[in-house]
Formats: C-alpha cells, sequence, structure tokens
C-alpha cells in the first residue's frame, strides 16, 4: 500500500491533546481483561535520558498540513499521542491515537531530493476500541533476578506462562519492561498467535523519577494496542520499585494506508 506524501509548509498549531477533555474522549471505549496466555514479563531495560524539544514544541513545528492530515484521520477524541525529533538529521516526526485510528506522520527524502512527509495510518473497526486502566506497582529487582535464576518468578507474571511474545525491536521491548506484567500483556496478546507486528515504538518525556507520559504501541495487519500513563520510579526510595498508572487499549483494524 502507498501512504500519502506532504510537502512542508507553514508552522501553526496547537497539540492534538487540548482537542477534546477527558469526559469525551473516553465516551465511547469499551472495558476488558487479558484473555490470552499469560507470557512472561520482559526484562525491564535502561531508561536513558537525552536533551531536546518536548512534544508541545515538535508538534508546532510540523508544517500545517502535515497537522491537519494527521488530526482528521486519527479523529476528534485524542486518546494518546506524541511528537518528536528522531534519527541522525532529527527531523520531526508524529505518532496521535483517535478514536478513528492511529496516525502516524514521517519524514522521507524523495528520490529527487526533496522533503517529504509520509502519512501512515492505521483505520479502527467501528466498536472495537476497547481500554484497560491500570495503577499497579511493579518490584523490577524480583523480575530481574528471576531472569537471571536467583529466585522464584515473580508474582507480577504466572511461573507457568509461556514464551509466547511477539518480537519487538530491542529498544520497545526493554522499555516495555518496565510497566507491570499485566500491561505487558494487554500490549502484546493480540500478537501471540502470529499475527506480524508491522511497527512498534514509544516515547517518554520526564526525569529519573517520574515519566510523564510513557506511550508504547505495537501494530499489526489485524490489531493494534496502544498505552500512555505516567511511571513513577524509586517508590519509597527504593530503585527496583516503579509505579505505573495509565491505560492499555486496544482496536481491530480495517484498513491501512502505508504500514
Amino acid at each position: 500500500m502507498t501512504s500519502d506524501l506532504i510537502h512542508p509548509g507553514d508552522h501553526s498549531s496547537v497539540s492534538p491533546r487540548h482537542r477534546l477533555p477527558e469526559s469525551a474522549r473516553n465516551s465511547q471505549i469499551a472495558r476488558r481483561q487479558p484473555t490470552s496466555t499469560p507470557m512472561p514479563p520482559r526484562a525491564p531495560g535502561e531508561i536513558e535520558f537525552q536533551t531536546g524539544l518536548g512534544r508541545d514544541a515538535c508538534w508546532r513545528m510540523l508544517p500545517e498540513a502535515v497537522r491537519q492530515k494527521v488530526s482528521a484521520y486519527a479523529g476528534p477524541s485524542v486518546l494518546a499521542w506524541w511528537a518528536d525529533n528522531f534519527g541522525m538529521d532529527q527531523r520531526i516526526r508524529a505518532f496521535v491515537f483517535g478514536n478513528l485510528g492511529a496516525c502516524f506522520a514521517l519524514p522521507i527524502e524523495r528520490a529527487d531530493g526533496r522533503r517529504a512527509y509520509s502519512i501512515v495510518f492505521y483505520q479502527f473497526a467501528a466498536g472495537s476500541l476497547m481500554s484497560v486502566p491500570i495503577d499497579e506497582v511493579t518490584d523490577l529487582g524480583a523480575i530481574r533476578r528471576s531472569r537471571a535464576g536467583t529466585a522464584a518468578p515473580p508474582r507480577t507474571g504466572p511461573p507457568s506462562a509461556s514464551d509466547s511474545r511477539p518480537v519487538l525491536h530491542a529498544r520497545t521491548a526493554a522499555m516495555l519492561g518496565n510497566l507491570p506484567w499485566t500491561a505487558q500483556q494487554l500490549l502484546q496478546e493480540p500478537f501471540a498467535n502470529g499475527q506480524t507486528v508491522l511497527r512498534d515504538d514509544h516515547y517518554y518525556w520526564g526525569d529519573e523519577f517520574v515519566l510523564d507520559p510513557l506511550v508504547f504501541f505495537i501494530a499489526g495487519e489485524r490489531d493494534l494496542t496502544f498505552a500512555t500513563g505516567r511511571l513513577t520510579r524509586q517508590i519509597d526510595g527504593n530503585p527496583d520499585r516503579s509505579r505505573w498508572a495509565g491505560t492499555c487499549l486496544r482496536a481491530s483494524v480495517t484498513r491501512r494506508i502505508g504500514t
């Protein structure tokens, strides 16, 4: 499938998160719980920090035509989003997850050398968007010791869990390990049956104590999962204890533009 191409334009607008109040954003979302075979927890990776622009500043730097296109595709209810400057050339990219679908603006360079944006869109099936609120404290030290064979498997994941986890980019997998097992299960379970992962990525902003927001997504041919929330680290001064307060969401995909 081909992607829509948009060329740079003017740079004025507001961030997508300001478009609707919280009550409206969650008004048409069903609730659910994990149902598939439990998977073992991912190993928590190191969280690195770099100086750079925040998501609001990056969003404002996107061309107006790109912002409008992404917002129209994602829908009027914005559930999660980020924009950042990524890669060697630090060009801006954006990811918006709305009630109609997930839309990404990815910088490209055309054969003639002109810079443009590729618009990737995953359309959600009507009525398929489901969410689970999560507020859990995780003992990351227990998970690390379990994986090293020095302790029994942590209570955050069932000892009998089968390793049917999908293949993710190393950065995403490592960061996912910092979330509670319930969140990991919800994000990965549609892909445990062999569904191919087409894209996965994440974003966070904060410091060594609090990441807010922390956003993940995994996209496949038939399903897309994403999560957004706040990760508080070093609970009670313990570097191995963290608290995730956020929401995991899932929708069926009916149409894709690009991949």
